[in-house]
């Protein structure tokens, strides 16, 4: 039986009588790493903000990687000091693989890069890490890589680009790991090359719009899980499907009814194979980056990934059970109860204490212990 299980999940603060549940994550200092009492199949992280020491704290956390004490407060050091060699040093120095029989499948629900942290180039050097360690992982496509990857296609990551050419969003810092790795190239630490090599090898190839994973649920149902960034719904991706295999949108004729698992899970494999970003560029190349917060129908897929509302379910008419996990709003929940929000404040405001909520799909006969919580 399969199961899917949130630690730290942010609907318990809703209640009083269960918001104890829910640790306070601090950055300044490495997690005790989990101890599981089930074979985890799948994690799933939240925003990761394009904080690459968020990104080693979790990977410690849930043991996908092992480092000490003293690894970890080196790398937290030059992460904070902006130090690209030294964070590179002791990457390989002090960053040993996971001991976990069977590694689980990563996925990460987006704002990996150009976002508030530090350097994305440290990001970047941690996936190439994992792929080392051939540890899978999978990018959802999120408004902040989309904001990477298109001044990435414009050719902005070298010496000759000024800052102020960049394609951006806002002009409130919400770039800075992006802007900060431009800098590191404009001062000849890194070269556009090895940036280049290590987007096309290690970042790119592991990106996907929307996911999706089927599981049996308490009752031996097969349940649908979709991963998102933002919030969507089967019949928005079925519009999302329709465009980008050049038919009409359907604008306000939105809610198709999409009845089976199967018929959802082959909208959202459409979705990811038709999907080209040098097409998304083409159709999106008269769409102001700087109206993100008031999307019209015209652009679904910019609203793909910038959509805070929550689009409803009630008028879904599906014969299966689906279940919608998605971070991009802020540290809130929607009331329906089959929609999970991954996303929270810790690593994104400030260096205070934060959840950090985290999904896991996990594969175990009975009881619905999944942690041993005592670790937390």
């Amino acid at each position: 039986m399969k199961y899917l299980y949130i630690n730290n999940n942010l609907r318990l603060l809703l209640s009083p009588q269960q918001k104890h549940k829910v640790k306070y994550e601090l950055i300044k200092k490495r997690p005790s790493p989990v101890v599981y009492t089930s074979t985890v199949e799948v994690i799933i992280l939240g925003d990761l903000h394009g904080n690459a020491i968020k990104f080693i704290y979790f990977l410690i956390k849930y043991r996908l990687i092992e480092c000490t004490d003293f690894g970890y407060n080196s790398l937290l050091a030059a992460y904070a000091e902006n130090n690209v060699k030294l964070f590179t040093k002791f990457l390989t120095q002090y960053v040993k693989p996971s001991k976990l029989m069977i590694l689980p499948l990563l996925i990460l629900l987006g704002d990996t890069l150009s976002d508030r942290g530090n350097n994305d180039y440290m990001t970047l050097k941690v996936y190439e890490l994992l792929s080392i360690f051939k540890q899978k992982y999978i990018i959802i496509f999120s408004n902040h890589d989309m904001e990477f990857i298109l001044n990435f296609k414009k050719h902005k990551f070298c010496k000759k680009q000024k800052p102020e050419t960049f394609v951006l969003s806002s002009m409130m810092g919400q770039a800075n790991s992006m802007m900060k790795m431009h800098e590191c190239i404009m001062k000849a630490m890194i070269t556009p090359k090895e940036i280049q090599s290590l987007i096309e090898n290690v970042y790119l190839p592991n990106l996907k719009i929307v996911h999706h994973h089927k599981i049996k649920n308490t009752q031996a149902k097969e349940e649908l899980l979709i991963f998102s960034h933002a919030p969507v719904n089967t019949s928005f991706l079925e519009e999302c499907s329709n465009i980008l295999q050049g038919k009409k949108s359907l604008n306000h004729d939105r809610f198709i009814m999409i009845r089976t698992i199967k018929t959802v899970t082959e909208t959202i494999d459409k979705i990811n194979s038709n999907f080209d970003f040098d097409k998304f560029i083409e159709m999106h190349n008269n769409f102001n980056l700087k109206n993100c917060y008031n999307i019209t129908e015209s652009y679904p897929l910019i609203k793909l990934v910038w959509n805070k509302e929550d689009m409803g379910t009630e008028n879904e008419d599906i014969s299966d059970t689906v279940t919608y996990i998605h971070g991009h709003i802020g540290q809130q929940v929607f009331e329906a109860a089959n929609i999970h929000n991954l996303d929270s404040n810790f690593c994104k405001v400030d260096s205070n204490s934060y959840p950090m909520p985290v999904a896991l799909i996990v594969e175990q006969q009975r009881g619905p212990a999944i942690i041993n919580n005592s670790y937390f």
